[in-house]
């Protein structure tokens, strides 16, 4: 079976328009000082661990149940937080390379046939300095999300050179920026970046997060503030 790319990949590979679709996409508002709700993040597939055998045994029948109902809360709770696409940056984080706080934090999801999905779009006052964070994690496929994006990222450059081929014949200016690879982020990660916005996709764990940012400055300095925010993120998953 031939495996596609997540639209927002796609969206943001060939389209310069990334937070303008990652604000339409957002499907409700969470203040940036409000608790995030782990109700839209039933992403993860993580059990709860089991009984360590080292354990005191319980000699209360009645408190068996209480006491792994608790532990299978906890863990539910910490699987959840780590899902949480709005969890993985705070507000002094994107104050830190924007110059502004987070006025609102936009969660969304949807559901991948391979892989799961979820978003979080940090409005700021200055809309251009807004950040999209996203996370994608494996699913049902049997690939890794790795996987997905080297299958997916050869076909983008190979449909790249072929059209920049094209322009060169008939004298027209190349076509669609390169992913560039991009040292110390993750265990692997790339940026694509345009004059109008910038993407680092970054790796770890099989968990792909995506930042993307625009702003009035140059490519260098957009990929100086995204790698700033991606090794963050990661720190937290």
């Amino acid at each position: 079976m031939r495996l596609k790319f997540s639209s927002a990949l796609t969206a943001a590979l060939l389209s310069a328009n990334v937070l303008a679709g990652c604000q339409s996409s957002a499907s409700r508002g969470v203040s940036a000082n409000a608790p995030h709700s782990a109700a839209a993040n039933a992403a993860s597939t993580t059990p709860p661990p089991a009984a360590s055998a080292a354990s005191p045994a319980v000699t209360n029948d009645a408190a068996a149940p209480a006491a792994g109902a608790a532990a299978a809360t906890a863990a539910d709770k910490s699987a959840d937080k780590s899902a949480d696409p709005c969890a993985l940056l705070t507000s002094d984080d994107i104050k830190g390379v924007q110059g502004e706080a987070v006025r609102e934090m936009k969660p969304s999801r949807r559901d991948d046939p391979d892989f799961v999905v979820s978003q979080c779009f940090y409005t700021t006052p200055t809309f251009t300095k807004s950040v999209s964070l996203e996370l994608t994690r494996k699913g049902a496929s049997a690939k890794s999300v790795r996987e997905m994006w080297r299958e997916n990222f050869a076909r983008y450059e190979d449909k790249r050179e072929a059209k920049n081929e094209r322009r060169k014949k008939s004298g027209k200016p190349q076509a669609g920026p390169a992913a560039l690879p991009v040292k110390g982020v993750g265990d692997e990660a790339y940026w694509v970046g345009t004059n109008a916005n910038g993407t680092l996709y970054a790796f770890k764990k099989d968990s792909l997060v995506r930042i993307s940012l625009g702003g009035a400055e140059e490519d260098a300095a957009r990929l100086r503030k995204a790698t700033t925010l991606a090794r963050k993120a990661l720190s937290r998953l």
